[in-house]
This record gives structure tokens, C-alpha cells and sequence, in this order.
């Protein structure tokens, strides 16, 4: 979408949020003023989530989305209470379209991203309408919309307006008492339009389907007060599932049609069930966000294909109304809502850690001969999120102080010549990141209990000995073809002395040793020489050193 938009760019990335427990990811999107509230999300191909809602402070309808890289917001249409019970829906070309109740002129209105720019229409406002409004969009990416019509107090009707690809058509659907009330509207896998909605007079949860020539209503519930906050869902078999309020009981409910009949169930008492919003993944699990009413918490249920499990998103004073939920193509749910004791807009989303890993080369306490190239397994979250890594090395287990490379796109890094100091031991690990959680490698048979890998920088082809000691070490580098030679150790004490033999084993020369020594200029011809550290703790260590040319 264009610069030339209205565009404000938050500061707080995905990532700058905080993190609760079990993967939930909280961020606040606008905090400034009074705003959040009427959310509806929907996420487009990229399972990035748009979100639609009011602004208070500025007055108007706001749209937030995230870009890949930052939350962006926008101005959609200005104007004092302009922007109530929104719903959003992306359409095949990632462009959302968003339908809106008018306040000031009792209007609904619909608004759509061509690419360019935002488009603003009345759809009808004859009378006190358009409140209630609930958006879909069919296989050609017409909007259908279900809203409420007042014609007078205790007689309301629920309508439909849908748009062929030329022109807007309006219709009654329920004229029956009070019905529109809390509509929800989707459509099914022939284009038809299905409405979940609540009839105030009765108080009863009703259902309107279209059959490509006529609409049919009936009474899914008709016991108490309930059906006060529903949504509605089509499954994979154009089945509905409805949650909703029973607020003689204060129970979160869920209804559904098998095939055959209505059945009902209680997902969560004592309560609960405001502001309630539904999805159905993949799998055709119901998820539903909700608000918790005695607690003043925004909650969240999923049935497993088993049972219902509950949980608490977020807690801390009174947050979660005007919740609107989502799944991704994983089955992960996104969830809007507003938080109501600071009047902020927030997202919440649950995020799958990268997946285990393990190192692969070189093995743990090798030898490297040249700048090493290390290699692990690849990770990821399951497909929600690009994964990347970071590798951290030091000469101390304890990796501190420690090196690191970030954002690593693949799973092998290779040092540059200079990175590391030949004779020296490293040790590694490798941490996967999605961008919200973070998994560390495993190392097996490694140190600091396999979680990381050791190994020794022998450059030049000169071959260290290997100790019956295997603390202790020697590594010959430099020259081939002129120059220096570092000899290094690792182990010996203080009484340690380095000899040099020649092929003969005549010593050439004999020195006190600290684990490092640097030599040149003494002349010796090419060839091959012995070198040897010996202490009186433990076993000499000897390594070969081949000359090209003379020192």
C-alpha cells in the first residue's frame, strides 16, 4: 500500500510487546487516547491480521495491519461516531474491505482498498439503520452484509444487502418482532448467505439461510434470554457454529448443526460469554474469544475434537471487550480487542516455538584444518512464521563473554579467515527465532549438558597430537611458505618446556613454555620437525611442523 496514504507507523514492533505464558504474544496497538473499540480481524494471505475499529479521541473508523516488518494504522473515514460495529473481510487480492455503522446518520456504510486508495459508500439510510452490521465476502469478492433496520421501538427487522458486481440490492430478511439484533453473516461453498442473529422480543437465538432462491428462518433457541452477543461460523461442511450468551445463566454457549438437528452445549459458566467472537480452522475446531464479565478478562475457548479448553489471555484490571478472533492457516488464533481500563487497542495472538534442533558438524571436540563451516538441523514454528538464527561461539563454556552472528536465513555459517585464532578452542550453540520465541539447539553429547559443541582451530594443516590427556593440547600454525610459527597449549603447568627435534632427533631448540610461543628467524632449512611441550603433571604433547620454506 502506497506512502501516500494516511499512514501512522507505530514504533512497538510485533516483538515489542511482552509475552504471557503458553506462546500468547500481547501487543498494544494505539494507546493514545480513547480507542479499540468495535474490533473485527480478519488476516490476509501472509496470516498477517487486519484489524477495523473506532477511534473515540479522533472519531472515525481506523484500520491496523500488520506489514511483515510493523504495526501500520490509518484514518479509513473521519467523522464523530462514524465507525461503530465494524466487521472486516480481505478479499483475494489481500485488500480489506470493511462494513460500519454511522451513527450521526443512522447510516451503514462499506468501505474498500482498491490498491490505491480507500473507497466510502452509503449502502442504506432510510430510517435508523445499519447498526449490528456483519460483512462477508463471496468466491468473486462481493461484500454480503446482514444489519439491523429500527423502525420503532420494540419492532426491528434484520436485513441483507449483497453487491453482484454492478449494483447494491437491499432486502428484509425477519421482520418478525425485534429481530437483527447482534447479526453474524458467512457464506457458504455455493455463495449462499447464512445469518446468525437475535430476536429481542422472544429473546430467542435465530437463524436465516439462503437456498439460491428464497430465505428461510427459524428458532434455534427459544429457552431464556439467550443469543445476546453471538457469532457465527460456517465449517468445511457448511455446517453453522454459533456462540453466544445465555444471560438468564451467565453461561458462554455454543450451537451447532449436525446434519440433522440443532444441539447446544455450555463452553464456559459463571459470568462469561460477552462480547463473544468464533473461527474454525482447518481442522473444523472452534476457537471463540470472549470477555469474562466477573473476572474482567479476556478469555479464550478450543475445542480440541475432544473437549473444550479454556484459558485466561489476558488479566490485569479490565480488558477484553469488543474481542474479534481469527486462525491462521495453522490453526493458531489472532485475537483484537479493546482494553477497556485504558481505552487501548490491543492484539493477542498464540505463537508456536520454533521446533528442536540439533547440531551436526563438526563434531563436538574436533579438529578444524581450515575456517570451519558449522552446520545444524533446520527449525521451524510449524509454518506460522520465517525462522532465522543466531549463533553464538566463545573461547569460554560459560559463553561469557561470548560473539554473536544474527539473523542467520540458513542453517550453516563459515567463518572468514581472521575470525578465529589458530590453537584456539572454541565452543558454540545455535538459538532459532521466529521473531516472538526463541529455541536454543541441543548438542548431543556435548558440554553445559548438551547444549553446546566444542572444537579446535588448526589451521595450515598442521596436525596436533592427540593427548592420553585429553585436557591437555598442542597446535602448531604459521608459515608454510614463510613467516611465522605460533605454537599453542592448553593443560601444562608452569615447569613446562617446549622442544623442536629435527627428523633425526637431534633437539634444535629448547624453551620455557606458557602456552604460547612465536618464532622466527632461526634459520632451519624446509622440512619436517617435531615439536614437543612436556611438564611434570601428565604426559608431554607432541605436534608436527612442516616448514616450505626457511623460517
Amino acid at each position: 500500500m502506497p506512502e501516500s496514504r494516511w499512514i501512522f507507523m507505530l514504533a512497538v514492533l510485533l516483538v515489542g510487546g511482552y509475552a504471557s505464558a503458553d506462546g500468547w504474544q500481547i501487543v498494544p496497538l494505539e494507546e493514545q487516547g480513547s480507542t479499540g473499540e468495535y474490533t473485527s480481524i480478519a488476516l490476509d494471505s501472509n496470516d498477517y491480521p487486519h484489524i477495523a475499529y473506532y477511534n473515540n479521541t479522533e472519531g472515525g473508523l481506523k484500520h491496523a495491519w500488520w506489514d511483515g516488518d510493523t504495526w501500520q494504522l490509518e484514518m479509513v473515514e473521519a467523522g464523530d461516531n462514524v465507525g461503530w460495529w465494524t466487521s472486516i473481510a480481505i478479499d483475494s487480492n489481500d485488500y480489506p474491505h470493511i462494513s460500519y455503522y454511522d451513527y450521526y446518520n443512522s447510516a451503514l456504510k462499506y468501505a474498500w482498498w482498491d490498491g490505491a486508495a480507500w473507497n466510502t459508500v452509503f449502502i442504506d439510510s432510510e430510517g435508523y439503520v445499519g447498526d449490528y452490521t456483519s460483512l462477508a465476502l463471496d468466491s468473486d469478492d462481493n461484500p454480503h452484509l446482514s444489519y439491523r433496520y429500527y423502525v420503532t421501538y420494540g419492532d426491528t427487522e434484520l436485513k441483507y444487502g449483497w453487491y453482484d458486481g454492478s449494483s447494491w440490492t437491499l432486502q428484509t430478511v425477519d421482520d418478525y418482532g425485534e429481530s437483527g439484533a447482534w447479526t453474524s453473516i458467512d457464506i457458504d461453498s455455493l455463495d449462499h448467505p447464512h445469518i446468525a442473529y437475535f430476536e429481542g422480543s422472544d429473546d430467542d437465538l435465530r437463524y436465516a439461510s439462503h437456498d439460491g432462491s428464497s430465505w428461510n428462518t427459524e428458532t434455534v433457541i427459544s429457552s431464556g434470554q439467550v443469543g445476546l452477543w453471538l457469532s457465527m461460523v460456517l465449517d468445511s461442511g457448511d455446517n453453522p457454529h454459533i456462540s453466544y450468551c445465555d444471560y438468564d445463566n451467565h453461561d458462554l454457549e455454543h450451537a451447532w448443526w449436525d446434519g440433522a438437528d440443532w444441539q447446544t452445549e455450555v463452553v464456559d459458566d459463571a459470568y462469561v460469554g460477552w462480547y463473544t467472537s468464533i473461527a474454525v480452522d482447518g481442522d473444523d475446531h472452534i476457537h471463540i474469544s470472549y470477555y469474562d464479565l466477573s473476572l474482567e478478562d479476556l478469555k479464550y475457548a478450543y475445542f480440541n475434537g475432544t473437549d473444550w479448553e479454556v484459558e485466561t489471555v489476558h488479566s490485569q484490571y479490565s480488558v477484553g471487550s469488543y474481542s474479534s478472533i481469527a486462525t491462521d492457516t495453522t490453526g493458531n488464533p489472532y485475537m483484537s480487542y479493546e482494553y477497556s481500563w485504558y481505552g487501548d487497542l490491543y492484539c493477542a495472538w498464540y505463537n508456536v516455538a520454533p521446533a528442536g534442533f540439533e547440531l551436526l558438524s563438526p563434531a563436538h571436540n574436533s579438529n578444524v584444518n581450515d575456517p570451519p563451516t558449522l552446520d545444524w538441523e533446520d527449525s521451524d514454528d510449524g509454518g506460522q512464521h520465517a525462522v532465522t538464527y543466531d549463533l553464538w561461539y566463545s573461547t569460554d563454556p560459560d559463553f561469557s563473554p561470548h560473539d554473536e552472528v544474527n539473523d542467520l536465513t540458513g542453517s550453516t555459517y563459515t567463518f572468514s579467515e581472521g575470525d578465529l585464532t589458530p590453537g584456539q578452542t572454541y565452543h558454540w550453540k545455535v538459538a532459532a527465532t521466529d521473531g516472538y520465541e526463541q529455541t536454543w539447539c541441543t548438542a548431543p553429547g556435548g558440554g553445559g549438558s548438551d547444549e553446546y559443541w566444542t572444537f579446535t582451530v588448526n589451521y595450515m594443516g598442521v596436525e596436533p597430537d592427540t593427548p592420553g590427556d585429553p585436557s591437555r593440547g598442542l597446535v602448531v600454525s604459521g608459515n608454510p611458505g614463510g613467516g611465522r610459527v605460533r605454537i599453542l597449549g592448553t593443560g601444562f603447568g608452569p615447569d613446562a618446556i617446549l622442544r623442536i627435534y629435527d627428523v633425526s632427533g637431534r633437539e634444535i631448540l629448547r624453551t620455557a613454555f606458557d602456552g604460547i610461543y612465536t618464532c622466527g628467524g632461526s634459520g632451519l632449512p624446509s622440512g619436517c620437525y617435531v615439536v614437543e611441550v612436556r611438564d611434570t603433571g601428565g604426559e608431554p604433547c607432541t605436534a608436527r611442523l612442516v616448514l616450505l620454506d626457511r623460517w
